[in-house]
């Protein structure tokens, strides 16, 4: 009988390189305490190595860029929590770094950075022609200053308020872009846009034709929408504690 070896050492080399992956994964995982995210370079791996981290990420539901400098992009794994953080042109998950967190630190950073102040203008200022737009941005002012002060959330369903295409523009020219955007396809389609204000979100869910069904503004440091939870994460580590022992990652 006839022994491929070949074979048989490149299992057993597979195997190693699966190990190795799953215990630096682990010990990630294991660093993380709610609150604050565990980082973890990967620029020192070997080409097994890669392809093998390759097979652990895999692609989860969201995905976001950040523009301005420095630009990068940020995709989750098929492990939720875990995120593959990399530069413009960057390859997953050859270049950058990879982090466990309810969402990576770089969007907590980068959304404060050149963030305004938001005041309410004066009464002049406002055109007369405005609905309600005066009232909502009165509303945005106290839910960034509740935040600020105490942490609470908040959001705002522009959809069920009486808004006409002033009062949309308005808004917009207030709030203008900041430089994160994402989307998320987990539970339907979402497109989520941090804005000039500091906390302050748009977020926009869409149904499967791609029609807008929710349109709403959150204040918070990241919406829920492309957040992973404890729950999300506990699980996580449980699946490549699983996977590893049983000599691979599951889907």
């Amino acid at each position: 009988m006839d022994i491929d070896i070949g074979t048989d050492t490149e299992d057993r080399r597979a195997l190693a390189v699966t190990e190795r992956i799953a215990g630096r994964l682990l010990r990630l995982f294991e660093s993380y305490h709610q609150g604050q995210s565990a980082v973890c370079d990967v620029g020192d791996l070997d080409a097994e190595e890669r392809a093998g981290l390759r097979d652990w990420l895999g692609v989860g539901d969201v995905a976001l860029r950040l523009d301005g400098e420095p630009h990068c992009r940020i995709q989750e794994s098929c492990l939720a929590g875990l995120w593959w953080v990399g530069g413009a042109q960057a390859k997953m998950p050859f270049d950058g770094y990879i982090e466990v967190g309810t969402y990576p630190e770089v969007i907590r950073r980068r959304a404060h950075a050149n963030s305004d102040t938001p005041t309410m203008p004066a009464r002049a200022d406002v055109p007369a022609d405005l609905m309600n737009a005066p009232h909502v941005w009165s509303e945005i002012l106290a839910a960034v200053g509740a935040f600020a002060a105490t942490g609470t959330s908040h959001a705002i369903n522009l959809d069920l308020l009486p808004l006409t295409a002033g009062d949309h523009a308005w808004l917009d020219q207030r709030l203008g872009e900041g430089a994160i955007s994402a989307q998320s396809g987990g539970y339907g389609f979402c497109r989520v846009a941090n804005t000039h204000i500091r906390h302050v979100w748009r977020v926009r869910h869409y149904n499967a034709s791609g029609h807008l069904i929710l349109n709403s503004l959150e204040v918070t440091d990241c919406p829920s929408a492309i957040c992973a939870t404890p729950e999300d994460i506990a699980d996580s580590k449980a699946r490549i504690a699983d996977s590893s022992a049983g000599g691979g990652p599951s889907r």
